[in-house]
């Protein structure tokens, strides 16, 4: 379900500077500085192994918004625990639950 989003974001080689930039493509979507299609673009060309990712949600418009705002917050959480061995255990967890929980596909976009 998340096709390798996890590998990606945990991967030893994923510098601090390239999350930073994934981070600062999705908080452009976030403030409206930028559009969807356009967020996805730049998405793919910083982090072409997230292109299964993104492809799927171009089939899924509805969840477009919660799945990106959740890769948001898990970009968040690691740059702010760095170092933090149970890092891709706690991102599975969150997943899980989004997984489980298909209303998290309906949430509206953040203002």
């Amino acid at each position: 379900m998340t096709d390798g989003v996890l590998e990606v974001l945990s991967a030893p080689a994923i510098t601090h500077d390239r999350l930073r930039r994934l981070q600062e493509i999705l908080e452009a979507l976030q403030q409206g500085s930028i559009a969807e299609p356009e967020a996805i673009e730049k998405l793919q060309a910083e982090a072409p192994e997230l292109d299964a990712f993104l492809t799927r949600l171009r089939r899924d418009p509805a969840a477009i918004a919660a799945w990106l705002t959740l890769l948001l917050a898990l970009i968040s959480f690691l740059l702010g625990h760095e170092g933090t061995t149970n890092v891709q255990k706690v991102t599975e967890t969150v997943i899980q639950q989004c997984v489980h929980h298909p209303q998290t596909s309906r949430l509206p976009r953040a203002p």
